[in-house]
């Protein structure tokens, strides 16, 4: 869940996380 990822880091960040 791309949405998730983004909501869950509150930023850009989620292109870090490595569930994305």
């Amino acid at each position: 869940m791309e949405m998730e990822c983004l909501l869950m880091s509150g930023s850009t960040d989620f292109h870090f996380l490595p569930d994305c």
